[in-house]
């Protein structure tokens, strides 16, 4: 993955998250950001990630300028998979209806196909066990693995996970870091 990011800058209101930020990443396949909270780097993830636009500057992925018009953000989004610091499932819906609903409403699969393909996500992360669980039913480090096979059930180009252990304890942090290594020696790239 190559990254180009010049004078990116992104306010709320008076608060500035980011202030005219410049990087460039020749190549990596695992990008981190390290900082201090407040600091910026959820802001810049979602600014890379396409859910954010800048108030001003520019960012090239991989050679291609990110463009934020709304047609080209959701052609964008569709490509990238989205893990967050909260694990975003739908309460009301098993951990198998939380992967293949997106494969179905997103990624224009068929009902058969999503379900056959949430099914090896979950399989994947261990998880098939457990595909008919609503996330309260769940411990945390598994409703993190369910965000991430869903993350992951559509070949992202990019994956994009923002503090993705911060929920957890000292155990399923482990468990999911290992997860997270397992997806890079695979080939994904991941922010």
């Amino acid at each position: 993955m190559k990254l180009e990011v010049a004078g990116l800058t992104k306010c709320y209101g008076k608060t500035q998250a980011l202030d005219g930020l410049s990087l460039s990443v020749k190549s990596a396949r695992v990008l981190v950001l390290i900082g201090p909270s407040g600091g910026g780097k959820s802001t810049l993830l979602r600014v890379l990630g396409g859910l954010e636009i800048p108030d001003s500057g520019k960012v090239e992925i991989n050679g291609r300028p990110l463009l934020t018009h709304p047609e080209s953000l959701q052609s964008y989004r569709q490509k990238n998979g989205f893990l967050f610091q909260q694990f975003n499932l739908f309460p009301h819906l098993t951990a198998l209806r939380n992967i293949s609903l997106p494969l179905e409403k997103v990624h224009s699969h068929s009902p058969a196909e999503a379900q056959s393909i949430a099914e090896l996500a979950l399989k994947r992360f261990g998880l098939l066990d457990h595909a008919g669980k609503l996330p309260a039913q769940l411990s945390g480090g598994q409703q993190q693995r369910v965000g991430i096979a869903r993350a992951v059930a559509h070949q992202p180009e990019i994956l994009f996970l923002d503090e993705p252990t911060s929920a957890l304890d000292p155990e399923m942090t482990a468990e999911v870091l290992d997860l997270i290594q397992e997806l890079a020696e695979s080939g994904q790239d991941i922010i």
